[in-house]
């Protein structure tokens, strides 16, 4: 989730699955992701008949794209993630475009498991446009630097995304903090200027934001902390699946299934490569509702006065 750089095909790919996972420790200043589509026009020709917002071509807009179908079978129901300005998508992405505070506070909503489970209970097949209108978007409410914080820092993974990041830094970022202990920099060492720092790359630090978005948005919805359990016991079990036997190792890595079986079989024998001890398992539960206790109480220190600059 919120990850523009997820996976990208191999080369010469025969299917859809046919993909690798990008390592975002390595993921280079302006990566130019590999493609299974090519234009069967001329470019100018192509360009001419792309969709057009407010008269230009929508690729020159900063946006939100999300996977238009909806697949029960996957660990999460709505897929989104930030657009730079550039790239073009095919009919199976769905992009809408915003002012750009509006557009990082919808990226971390849309992140959150209250607003999947919003899809899920939806019963639709695809994310229409007509759909999306509908989801809630609370612009104004006091924890949104917090959440557009996350957001931006999951998604600004190259210098594509520097602009954006620079235009609604916000100084308050630099007393924000993570609401428990992980093996991560601290979330409010950041600066008004993108660097390669800028962007959370580990898993273990990646997954917290997400978390923590997850109690940000059930907070701002009024879904407490026993609700927000509920829905990820009762609706995401692919997620759960997942879940039960993730761990990260001392630097935020999560550790593959084979270095964890060669781990239990062979104890301090085993080849653990590139991954560290100790390995710690995660509780989604236990932390989201650290998380929401954390934010229930950042917000009723703060007055209710709209936090948005328009």
């Amino acid at each position: 989730m919120s990850n523009p750089f997820a996976r990208q095909p191999n080369e010469g790919a025969r299917n859809r699955q046919d993909t690798v996972a990008w390592d975002l420790e390595e993921l280079g200043e302006r990566p130019i992701p590999r493609t299974n589509y090519q234009r069967a026009k001329p470019t100018p020709e192509y360009v001419a008949g792309y969709p057009r917002w407010d008269g230009a071509p929508a690729n020159r807009s900063w946006r939100l794209a999300w996977r238009n179908m909806v697949d029960s079978s996957t660990v999460r129901s709505l897929h989104a993630a930030l657009l730079p300005p550039g790239p073009m998508h095919v009919h199976v992405v769905h992009t809408l475009t915003a002012p750009s505070w509006d557009l990082a506070l919808a990226a971390g909503f849309w992140a959150s498991l209250p607003l999947d489970f919003l899809v899920k209970v939806g019963g639709a097949s695809k994310v229409q446009a007509e759909f999306a209108a509908r989801f809630p978007h609370p612009r104004s409410h006091p924890l949104v630097p917090e959440l557009i914080l996350r957001a931006l820092r999951l998604n600004c993974l190259t210098a594509d995304y520097a602009p954006l990041w620079e235009e609604l830094f916000n100084a308050s970022w630099r007393q924000d903090e993570w609401t428990r202990e992980i093996p991560s920099r601290p979330l409010g060492e950041v600066g008004p200027t993108w660097t390669m720092a800028t962007p959370l790359r580990r898993d273990a630090e990646r997954r917290q934001a997400l978390v923590e978005i997850d109690a940000l948005a059930a907070v701002m919805l009024g879904i407490t902390a026993e609700e927000l359990c509920a829905i990820y016991r009762t609706q995401f079990g692919v997620l759960r699946k997942y879940e039960r036997v993730m761990q990260h190792d001392a630097n935020g890595r999560q550790v593959p299934k084979d270095v964890l079986k060669e781990h239990a079989k062979l104890g301090a024998r085993a080849e653990l490569g590139r991954y560290e001890l100790p390995f710690t398992p995660v509780d989604r539960e236990a932390e989201m509702t650290v998380a929401h206790a954390e934010f229930t109480r950042r917000l009723a220190t703060r007055p209710p006065a709209a936090v948005s600059p328009a």
